[in-house]
């Protein structure tokens, strides 16, 4: 973190895979929405530079994280 694109996302439990990802930007506004079991990457180029929160859904629950794209 920061990236000026694509963010890969891994997954140190196989029991624990991943639903879905959401990008939020800071007002709380949706912006971009994965959703399967196989999501390892979220392209964020198209985006404007700033801050976004990803909210990582899986099978334990949801963990959000900050990311800055440059």
């Amino acid at each position: 973190n920061p990236t000026t694109g694509e963010i890969f996302l891994s997954n140190s439990s196989p029991r624990n895979s991943i639903h879905s990802v959401d990008v939020i930007d800071t007002q709380g506004r949706l912006l971009l929405k994965e959703i399967g079991s196989s999501i390892s990457k979220i392209d964020l180029g198209q985006l404007s530079k700033g801050i976004y929160l990803l909210r990582i859904q899986t099978e334990k629950g949801i963990q959000v994280e900050r990311v800055v794209r440059n």
